[in-house]
């Protein structure tokens, strides 16, 4: 029957059947190629949101946020899309403005900078990635100590 609709020809077998054989097997390895490499894109976000609160010296957890940096003026607050600079000294400091230093990691502050912190007041920071975007962004936030400094900090989120 198959060689009736052939012609009297045997199919070929080098030129139609092996290669639409490797065409098929070809297709599924890719796949299971695309499912290893998500997996581990996985784990390697997870791994570097590890590296970046041990970069910024992981202070102890609170209820809903870490506390990833701290100093004498002020705490920076990682929660999970966004982040907080939080005033931590006795008197006001001012926020100037802040700046993405990492490619495709846009950071945006909830309020219009430069703006005044009294004590325990923050300025929540949302942090937007791009498709393809490193796992983690480098901020960096210019600010004024209570001594009228002007101080740059940088912040990884």
């Amino acid at each position: 029957m198959l060689i009736e609709t052939l012609g009297n020809q045997a199919p070929d077998i080098w030129g139609e059947i092996v290669p639409a054989y490797l065409g098929g097997v070809g297709g599924v390895l890719a796949g299971g190629v695309a499912a290893w490499a998500l997996v581990r894109d996985i784990s390697t976000r997870r791994g570097l949101a590890e590296v970046a609160k041990a970069a910024n010296d992981l202070e102890s957890p609170s209820r809903n946020a870490a506390i990833i940096a701290a100093g004498d003026d002020f705490e920076f607050l990682n929660f999970a899309r966004t982040s907080m600079f939080r005033n931590a000294s006795a008197s006001g400091i001012t926020v100037q403005g802040i700046r993405d230093l990492t490619p495709g990691v846009r950071f945006t502050a909830e309020k219009p900078l430069p703006t005044v912190l009294k004590p325990r007041q923050g300025v929540s920071i949302r942090v937007k990635r791009s498709v393809g975007a490193a796992a983690v962004g480098t901020l960096e936030v210019t600010w004024t100590d209570p001594q009228g400094e002007t101080l740059k900090s940088e912040f990884f989120a």
